[in-house]
């Protein structure tokens, strides 16, 4: 997942290991040791390898610099904008005029790089040569589901805050979230509800909704 997938990194193994553990240690996922040769250096981490997705979109939202937020910035970008299905270039053009637009030189190789990091982490969907679709994957949002049930809003506030992007500009629901989240009922593995005397509820997808629960059983695992 934090591994560049580019060709030219392919051929040499010892620089695709460096990036890689580079980055999780930018992110704050590793603790490296001091000595000051690559190969005598030891690696640890604190976080378990479950919801390693989850605890890498965490991290990413705690980073001060603003080359390394502007991983979750294009992210919260083009969900600030409701946007579902876009392309590179369009993706390109929105954070060129954004407020990650002196982070970088956007380009289609840094869009590209993001999106195949966002589809790893189960952010969005690569369709590819070009396309996106901004919608998180069943793995990421089982991942992100808290182990009680309870009011959906506050727990989406909380994914907003801590995570990445649910709610567009206009305080809606992102409709790939929406989707997500009415896919994993669809899948079993949550159940959603409405209870008419509930301060902040929120729709998906036209269907009003206030709490969410646990299934009944242990439903089969889908990839997706």
């Amino acid at each position: 997942m934090l591994t560049p997938r580019w060709s030219y990194y392919l051929s040499n193994a010892a620089t695709l290991l460096k990036e890689t553990l580079s980055f999780g240690v930018t992110l704050g996922l590793f603790e490296c040791g001091s000595e000051r040769a690559w190969d005598d250096r030891t690696f640890r981490t604190a976080f378990p390898a479950a919801g390693l997705r989850a605890t890498v979109l965490q991290l990413l939202t705690k980073q001060g610099d603003l080359a390394q937020l502007a991983f979750r910035g294009v992210h919260d970008t083009l969900v600030d904008q409701g946007k579902v299905y876009t392309d590179v270039p369009e993706v390109v053009e929105v954070m060129e005029s954004s407020a990650f637009g002196q982070a970088f030189r956007w380009n289609d190789t840094k869009v590209n790089f993001w999106s195949q990091f966002a589809h790893d982490l189960g952010l969005v969907i690569r369709m590819p040569p070009q396309r996106l679709a901004l919608s998180p994957t069943t793995a990421l949002l089982r991942e992100l589901l808290p182990e009680e049930c309870g009011p959906v809003r506050p727990m989406l506030e909380y994914w907003h805050r801590e995570y990445c992007a649910v709610f567009t500009r206009l305080g809606d629901v992102h409709e790939g979230f929406a989707r997500a989240l009415l896919r994993l009922e669809a899948q079993g593995h949550l159940t959603l509800s409405y209870a008419s005397d509930t301060v902040g509820s929120v729709v998906l997808c036209g269907r009003r909704v206030s709490h969410w629960s646990a299934p009944q059983g242990d439903p089969d695992v889908d990839p997706v």
